[in-house]
């Protein structure tokens, strides 16, 4: 019994924190997806989380990169 508490309560802590980090990661998604690019991801813990943060940080930077040297070459 004792164990079956603790294994609930060790999967609830854990979704929690999971599922934070995964809501932090959606919204600035969702700000880069409607224009907003000045917004940032928090560092990242160093796993598979952490991992598409940073690939999406990296995307959004080349993504930067991108709309600048679009609008320097307008007429």
């Amino acid at each position: 019994m004792i164990f079956a508490v603790m294994v609930v309560t060790i999967n609830l802590f854990l979704k929690r924190t999971v599922l934070k980090r995964i809501r932090k990661i959606a919204k600035v998604v969702h700000q880069v997806s409607i224009g907003n690019l000045h917004v940032n991801l928090d560092k990242q813990k160093r796993d598979e989380i952490g991992d598409v943060a940073e690939a999406f940080y990296r995307m959004k930077s080349i993504f930067e990169i991108a709309m600048g040297m679009l609008s320097n070459t307008k007429p």
